[in-house]
């Protein structure tokens, strides 16, 4: 039979356990051998009594799903049937709800051992002062009679301190009672909840010493100061013990003792100063919400100069009365409390004992629910939340998004230069009719998008989106404007529409609550400028910094369909994106400990989002990557003292999340590439290793070629590779097509000048394979492949041809030119009755015949001249161009362009 400590280590292993959760603690829970379903789950947490709050965060941190959680913490007022009924369809186990009912319990414990202890440190004062008076009155008592036959000695002064004693200790029990009032008020003090930055005391003592002090006769001075001292050292011993294995430092307990307000009293009429002063204590005089401040105040009760009543109203509270007369009566346990607080004071500096007082940072807890509460909390939050970086983290900048330059439709081409578009009618490769107009923006780009054609740049710090249909192009005007508050960080289009991803940051001391434009990310369309709708705005867990990414979606056809949505981030949020959505990162350090949120916005119709966080975790903003079907990212995971690199993967929806832990440990990582399902990280330094891990899993991977793959047909597919040695040196680009066995061709810079041109050779391919060019007709293929490289006197580009039939790879033929240094090389193959081949090279377009790789035509774009009447343009295109369809084409080939 299998032993319970067996089945312990079994369980153990099996499982993620939190920290600070002792295998010995989830025993009782093992022996239970019953399922663990949900409707089990909720009647233990009835039964440990669990708050609503402690409910939501331990749902928090374990592996329920996002939606889930947020219909839960949405809805607070959820029958048990409805609630039941979600966890049911969430993906906890049996084991999940075990892990949480042992955290539960745990945290149970320890607030009750907390309480107990404060109960019995109460005790022990109030017994410590019952003996005391006693002695105090039995002396008293014993002196009086020794002394009846001196009674003249019994001067009214004498009775007048005697009075002022009484009534002293009289003050100081009522104090007392008050903070036993307080203790019995608390159910469970894991509950609390605090607002604000406060001080938490392990130890009541400094009142002990006070209520001795009041009892102490100028006699026993000196040996009240020693007992005194004594006692609060056992009890410093007792209770700094920690006691808190909780997750958060936010739960610990603290209590504060505050003296309630009486009437005000009516104010002298007649100006005239009274004889005696009845109010409320002040700020000052109040007692403390920790150990030290709760002596120095009975301290400061008993020194005064002050006369005490306590009131017996139902607020119990403590009035003083001061008198002119009282300037100079002290009492002499003032000078043993100030002693031994000094003498604490020099122990604790020594370090001979503890210093029993320390702070807790506050609780961040966040209800932002509109602009105002958005600004208000944010603000609030800043001495709360960090966002400083790991030390060991590279700090990355990310290139600007590089925006497609050239664009053809059905019927014609353009490209953009500088801040103007030029183009040109097209009709089976031959160019006419030139085009141009200035678009006044800069780092521009244009795209297709259906019928439509889109040109993004940016003005003013503002990024501007304008479509345009084809007489629009043609005529310079635009047939609707988006102006964006952000900068542009990537630019993407699904299918008919354009997806924009902005980034906005404001300054906190800058905003005005009045106008949510001063920092909240807005809009201008058609002269009116509204800022992002709050409803449409992904809230993170905390929030400090006021940082956004947006994603907007413009659909040119119909109506101009506009969508926006964004995603709050701190100072060290990241994001990433591609055709299918957009990812956003945000970590935060709050309580000394790393928190991480990834949001999702999908560019889909109603642009559905979705967030997810862990815990101990945080992630290098420069590092993170969207995938085909996965999101990856790069950072740090904390586990005590230790920590560790990870990466963190996960499914395309944020579904389930990956660590992968201890990758490339002691290593600082400075990029991160994904292809296909593997994601590859690579260290910095001058002997940089690459480490890779599979997207599904988490798992590590083996290193493997940088390939990409398109499916040219059913049973045809098209792979580019880059090869390399042992070493790494680039040995040139490989182009395998074919089914299972494929026919391969290796594509490398030729040179009649010596050298190793070969490193310098690149496609724009190996980056995005859907910039490969392929027709496919009669069972034959015609590919199409750009690529560039340095052949030891200037740069090279050529566009390469190959033809796949019967499984096998032939070279059709090339368009190169020389000596020009082009940032863009594209090329397609355009289907129709006639197809034909079309390559752009900045603002130059070639276009050739499929078959034999015949230049058609050889256009570079001009600026139009603008003139008062009627423009004449003329862009002319000579089939006989010397462009030569051949490796050897020289620059000087170049076909004419004129444009009248």
């Amino acid at each position: 039979m299998v032993s319970l400590e067996q089945k312990i280590k079994e369980y153990v292993s099996s499982v993620e356990i939190p920290d600070r959760v002792k295998p010995e603690e989830i025993r009782r829970l093992l022996e239970d051998n019953g399922d663990m379903t949900a409707g089990v789950f909720l009647r233990k947490l009835k039964e440990l009594k669990i708050s609503g709050s402690d409910f939501l965060e331990l749902l928090g941190n374990s592996k329920i799903g996002n939606m889930e959680f947020r219909r839960i913490e949405e809805n607070p007022h959820l029958k048990f049937d409805e609630l039941l009924q979600i966890l049911d369809n969430s993906v906890l186990s049996g084991d999940d709800y075990r892990m949480i009912i042992a955290v539960a319990t745990q945290r149970k414990e320890l607030a009750e051992q907390r309480k107990r202890r404060e109960e019995e440190t109460l005790r022990r004062m109030t017994e410590e002062l019952t003996a005391k008076k006693n002695v105090h009155k039995e002396e008293g008592t014993g002196t009086k009679q020794e002394d009846t036959a001196d009674i003249s000695e019994n001067t009214p002064e004498a009775n007048t301190q005697e009075a002022l004693d009484s009534e002293k200790i009289s003050a100081a029990e009522a104090l007392i009672l008050r903070m036993q009032k307080e203790i019995d008020s608390e159910e469970n003090v894991e509950t609390v909840e605090n607002s604000s930055n406060y001080t938490d005391s392990n130890t009541d003592t400094p009142e002990s010493e006070q209520k001795n002090v009041e009892e102490t006769p100028a006699a026993e001075v000196e040996a009240a100061e020693e007992d005194n001292t004594e006692k609060e050292s056992i009890a410093t011993q007792e209770e700094s013990t920690p006691t808190d294995n909780s997750d958060r430092d936010s739960k610990s307990v603290t209590m504060e003792f505050c003296i309630p307000a009486p009437p005000v009293a009516e104010a002298n009429p007649a100006g005239e100063e009274a004889e005696d002063f009845d109010g409320i204590i002040s700020d000052d005089e109040k007692i403390g919400s920790n150990a030290r401040e709760i002596g120095s105040a009975i301290g400061e009760l008993m020194d005064s100069n002050a006369d005490y009543d306590v009131s017996d109203d139902k607020d119990d509270c403590v009035v003083i009365k001061r008198r002119k007369g009282c300037l100079i009566t002290s009492f002499i346990g003032a000078a043993v409390l100030v002693a031994g607080g000094i003498t604490l004071n020099q122990l604790r500096a020594c370090g001979i004992i503890p210093d029993l007082t320390y702070d807790i940072p506050g609780k961040v807890e966040q209800n932002i629910d509109s602009y105002e509460t958005l600004l208000n909390e944010a603000t609030a939050a800043r001495d709360k939340i960090s966002y400083q970086l790991p030390d060991t983290f590279v700090t990355v900048e990310k290139k600007p998004v590089a925006l497609p330059k050239n664009v053809y439709g059905d019927n014609l081409v353009a490209t953009v230069k500088d801040t103007e578009i030029c183009g040109a009618k097209e009709k089976d490769g031959k160019l006419s009719d030139n085009f141009s107009f200035e678009t006044g923006l800069t780092d521009a780009g244009i795209v297709k998008c259906g019928e439509y054609f889109a040109v993004v740049g940016s003005k003013d710090n503002a990024t501007v989106i304008r479509t345009y249909d084809e007489s629009g192009m043609l005529s310079g005007k635009a047939t609707d404007e988006y102006i964006l508050s952000g900068k542009l960080v990537d630019l993407y289009t699904n299918g008919n529409k354009v997806c924009a991803v902005t980034k906005d940051s404001f300054d906190i001391d800058k905003a005005e609550s009045e106008k949510p434009e001063t920092f909240v990310p807005a809009y201008t369309h058609k002269g009116t400028t509204q800022t992002v709708e709050f409803e449409n705005m992904v809230v993170p867990s905390y929030v400090s910094g006021l940082n956004y990414y947006t994603a907007t979606m413009i659909a040119p056809a119909g109506d101009n369909e506009f969508m926006t949505k964004s995603v709050i981030v701190g100072d060290i949020g990241g994001c990433s994106a591609n055709s299918d959505g957009m990812y956003a990162t945000d970590t935060s350090r709050i309580n000394n400990k790393y928190y991480t949120q990834i949001a999702y916005i999908m560019f889909d119709d109603l642009m559905s989002s979705m967030i997810t966080g862990v815990s101990d975790v945080a992630l290098n903003p420069a590092l993170v990557i969207a995938m085909d079907d996965n999101f990856a990212a790069f950072g740090e995971i904390y586990s005590g003292d230790e920590r560790h690199n990870v990466i963190i993967t996960t499914s395309k929806t944020l579904g389930n999340i990956n660590f992968c832990e201890g990758i490339a440990d002691g290593q600082r990582i400075a990029s991160i590439s994904g292809t296909g399902k593997t994601v590859t990280v690579t260290s910095y330094g001058d002997d940089p290793m690459q480490y890779s891990v599979n997207a599904d899993n988490g798992e590590q991977a083996e290193n493997t070629e940088n390939t990409n793959s398109v499916k040219l047909s059913d049973n045809v597919t098209a792979q580019v590779t880059v090869k390399a040695d042992k070493d790494g040196n680039r040995q040139g680009i490989l182009l395998a097509v074919g089914g299972e066995k494929k026919a391969e061709v290796t594509i490398t810079a030729e040179s009649n000048t010596s050298g190793d041109w070969n490193s310098y050779l690149t496609s724009p391919v190996c980056d995005d394979i859907s910039q490969l060019a392929y027709y496919e007709k009669d069972g034959k293929i015609t590919i199409g492949i750009p690529v560039m490289y340095f052949d030891g006197i200037s740069q090279v580009s050529v566009c390469k041809f190959y033809s796949y039939a019967d499984g096998k790879l032939s070279e059709l033929g090339n368009i190169t030119l020389y000596d020009e240094k082009y940032t863009t090389l594209y090329c397609d193959i355009i289907d129709g009755d006639k197809p034909y081949i079309l390559t752009m090279w900045d603002n130059r377009v070639i276009t050739a015949s499929i078959d034999k790789i015949k230049v058609i035509s050889d256009t570079v774009f001009k600026t139009v001249e603008k003139k008062d009447t009627a423009t004449d343009s003329k862009t002319e295109s000579k089939p006989e161009s010397n462009t030569e369809s051949k490796t050897d084409s020289k620059p000087d080939s170049t076909a004419d362009s004129k444009s009248e």
